[in-house]
């Protein structure tokens, strides 16, 4: 390869995908072994004026965006001059090309764009919004399923204690469930909101309990 980029000098070499050119010897989890096997493309490009654009999948972890989604190895960010990252926006069909890294000049506005039928690109639009944004967007979609179940829990659990039960119970209960601290605050938070429940106190001094209530009956939440 390295005979033909100085032969032909090509302006643009493409790696796609990356996992698919490394020497199968080559630990991709490995921070030196990758350096070793990029580092020469850098020199390489230098010398012949040719840029390499390398492809790489991305991981799956939730939470993750940037440099820690990149799959495999994360020095692939770190060699690089540039780096783009693509994913799909929250709008349907629209995908988004977001520069992350930039040596050499300011990083550009994100582009959106679709791809139709037959397989031609049309601009959508530009945005400053970010892959972290746009992961972050989209982890919050995959959770609210978890929190309306939470929600129709908790007031199923509340009718069945009769409308009213201590709250550090209830967060025991939600917690056995396998719901998480944080879930089960943000369904409590939005039932607050719509008055579906309550908070109060009962006892005096240190005998002071806090209960939840269940304030209004629905049919749809009776399931």
């Amino acid at each position: 390869m390295e005979q033909f980029v100085r032969w032909y000098k090509p302006a643009l070499c493409v790696f796609d995908p990356l996992q698919g050119f490394v020497p199968p010897d080559i630990n991709m989890g490995s921070r030196n072994a990758m350096r070793d096997c990029m580092a020469p493309l850098i020199s390489l490009g230098e010398e012949t004026g040719t840029t390499f654009l390398v492809v790489c999948h991305t991981n799956k972890r939730k939470g993750a965006f940037g440099r820690d989604r990149i799959a495999d190895s994360a020095d692939l960010w770190d060699i690089s001059r540039s780096v783009l990252m693509l994913g799909f926006t929250e709008d349907q069909g629209v995908r988004y090309l977001s520069q992350e890294k930039s040596n050499y000049a300011e990083l550009q506005e994100t582009r959106l764009f679709s791809i139709d039928g037959s397989g031609q690109i049309h601009a959508e639009g530009a945005t400053w919004k970010r892959d972290r944004e746009y992961m972050l967007d989209g982890a919050a979609c995959l959770s609210a399923p978890s929190r309306d179940d939470c929600k129709t829990w908790i007031l199923n659990r509340l009718k069945a204690a009769g409308n009213a039960m201590p709250t550090k119970e209830l967060e025991d209960d939600a917690k056995a469930e396998g719901y998480s601290y944080r879930t089960l605050r943000r369904a409590k938070d939005e039932l607050k909101r719509d008055t579906e429940i309550r908070y109060y106190q009962a006892g005096n001094g240190k005998d002071k309990v806090w209960y939840v209530e269940r304030l209004t009956l629905p049919d749809a939440w009776d399931t």
